[in-house]
């Protein structure tokens, strides 16, 4: 009864037919006893039958109005209903103290070395000087005599 296909307009005939109470009870009975034990007929098919009669009906109707095109009627949906959010209110947040900037224990000078040519730099220029001194006394007296 929760979904009728395409298929089930051919049926509600058959239903009307298998949910007839005075065929149940008079010519079905004694037509299913002839295929199935007596007692398996009386004990479980037609009790069965029997208690979804109302259902039976249902399904009928349902498939009569959809063959005729009659609206079926729709099922109230439920919506869900907004409720509103149980916030709390929000507490002030204390400002951080800031981090103690550590204490720098004092740079050395910088060495007045840095600065100045290395000492055998400075020996080898006098050297250089030295030697071009003594190379031109040398070339001076060689010319002129």
């Amino acid at each position: 009864s929760s979904g009728i296909n395409a298929e089930w307009p051919l049926r509600p005939g058959f239903l009307k037919y298998l949910f007839d109470l005075p065929k149940l009870q008079s010519w079905l009975k004694t037509k299913w006893c002839n295929i199935y034990d007596s007692k398996y007929v009386e004990d479980s098919i037609l009790p069965n039958l029997l208690n979804n009669m109302e259902n039976a009906e249902k399904l009928i109707s349902q498939l009569n109005d959809k063959l005729q095109n009659k609206a079926q009627p729709k099922k109230e949906s439920t919506f869900t209903r907004p409720r509103p959010f149980k916030l709390t209110e929000v507490k002030p947040r204390s400002v951080p103290l800031p981090e103690p900037i550590p204490k720098v224990k004092p740079t050395n000078p910088i060495p007045s070395s840095t600065y100045k040519s290395p000492r055998e730099e400075m020996e080898l220029a006098k050297k250089k000087e030295e030697h071009r001194k003594k190379y031109r006394l040398r070339l001076c007296v060689d010319t002129t005599a």
